[in-house]
C-alpha cells in the first residue's frame, strides 16, 4: 500500500543497535568497556513504564534515580519482537474504503523474521468494490489482487486469524509495537476494521518511512542507493520491502556498538542546552 500512499500524496503537493548482554550481576553495568559501574538499589529502578515504553529491560537505574551521572545502559530483551503489518485497500478514505488484503510478518530484535508471515484476502463489500477508483483498480488488477477477492474471508475472520498468528511469537502480556512503511495509514484502518487487533499491539509504532525521510535530509547517498522495492503492491511483499529497507538503513546508519554512558549522557545535554 506503500505506492498507493506516496501517489495519493504527490498529487496533494507534487510530492539497530546491537544486543547488549545483560550482565550476569543485574546491579552492575559496564561504561564503555571500562570498570564496572554499581547501580542503584532495584527500588531505583522503574522498570514498569520503561517495560510498557520501551519493551525492553532496564538494567540500570531511572533517570530520576542517577540525576546528572552518566546515562546507564538498557539491555534490550531476548524476545523483543515487532510487529509488521501491511494492507491493501480499496482507496484511503477510511470512512468509506474497506480493507482487501492484510499480512503480518513478526521479526525478532535483529529484525529476522521468525517465519513466513501470514497474508489473508479479505472480501469488500459490493458498495466498497464499487466505489474504487481507477488507480487503485488498475493497480490491484496487474498485481492479480482483483481476482482473488471474491474467494477472500470476511474481515472479522482475518482479524482473528492476524492475532492468533501475534500470540503464537508474542505473549498475551506483551504489547509490540507496529512496524512497516507509512504505516499510520495503516493502522487508521485497522483502527476502524480491526479494533481488537490494535488493542494487542503497543501504541507506538516503527515507521520505516520516517527514517528514510532523514536520510533524505542528513544522508542522501544512503537514500538515493537504498534497495529497489520488489513488493508488487502486495501486502506481504511489501512488509518483506519494509524489512529490507529497515535493514538496509540499519547497516549504514546506525552505530554499530552502543555509545558509552558518557557520550550519550553528553548528547542529551547538548540538544538541551545543559
Amino acid at each position: 500500500m506503500e505506492s498507493l500512499r506516496s501517489t495519493a500524496q504527490a498529487r496533494v503537493r507534487t510530492r539497530a543497535s546491537s544486543v547488549v548482554d545483560p550482565p550476569q550481576d543485574p546491579g552492575v553495568t559496564r561504561r564503555g568497556g571500562g570498570q564496572p559501574i554499581r547501580l542503584a538499589a532495584q527500588s531505583e529502578y522503574s522498570l514498569s513504564r520503561q517495560a510498557q515504553d520501551a519493551g525492553t529491560e532496564a538494567v540500570g537505574p531511572s533517570p530520576e534515580a542517577v540525576g546528572r551521572r552518566p546515562c546507564p545502559r538498557i539491555a534490550p530483551v531476548a524476545t523483543d519482537k515487532i510487529v509488521w503489518i501491511d494492507c491493501e485497500m480499496t482507496g484511503l478514505k477510511v470512512g468509506t474504503d474497506e480493507l482487501v488484503e492484510i499480512a503480518c510478518i513478526v521479526t525478532d530484535f535483529d529484525l529476522n523474521p521468525v517465519d513466513e508471515g501470514i497474508d489473508i484476502i479479505i472480501r469488500p463489500s459490493d458498495a466498497a468494490r464499487a466505489q474504487m477508483g481507477e488507480f487503485v483498480t488498475n493497480m490491484h488488477t496487474a498485481s492479480g489482487l482483483i481476482d482473488e477477492l471474491d474467494a477472500g474471508t470476511d474481515v472479522a475472520s482475518a482479524e482473528q486469524q492476524v492475532i492468533d498468528y501475534i500470540r503464537q511469537h508474542v505473549p498475551a502480556s506483551v504489547r509490540a509495537p507496529l512496524g512497516g512503511n507509512s504505516v499510520g495509514t495503516d493502522k487508521q484502518f485497522l483502527q476502524a476494521q480491526m479494533p481488537h487487533l490494535v488493542e494487542v499491539l503497543h501504541y507506538r509504532i516503527i515507521d520505516v518511512s520516517s527514517i528514510k525521510e532523514l536520510a533524505k535530509r542528513w544522508y542522501p547517498r544512503a537514500y538515493y542507493c537504498a534497495p529497489a522495492k520488489t513488493g508488487g503492491h502486495r501486502a506481504l511483499g511489501d512488509i518483506q520491502d519494509s524489512i529490507r529497507e529497515l535493514q538496509y538503513y540499519r547497516t549504514l546508519l546506525f552505530r554499530a556498538e552502543e555509545p558509552t554512558g558518557d557520550e550519550a549522557t553528553a548528547a542529551a545535554q547538548a540538544v538541551s542546552g545543559a
